[in-house]
């Protein structure tokens, strides 16, 4: 989704699989509901490489 606000509920290193050398990726929703996702912190703005005081999972 290109330009999407959601809503982030914790992040986690997925050591074994990295997005441009990140591997950090947030559980997140769509703010209306979903089904959790998760999508690479290289893809988050304000992520350098962790979402700043954002739980880990």
């Amino acid at each position: 989704m290109s330009n999407a606000t959601l809503r982030a509920y914790c992040q986690t290193n997925r050591h074994t699989i990295e997005v441009s050398g990140n591997r950090w990726w947030t559980k997140v929703t769509l703010l209306h509901g979903s089904d959790p996702a998760w999508v690479s912190n290289h893809y988050v703005r304000t992520a350098a490489p962790k979402v700043p005081h954002l739980p880990s999972c």
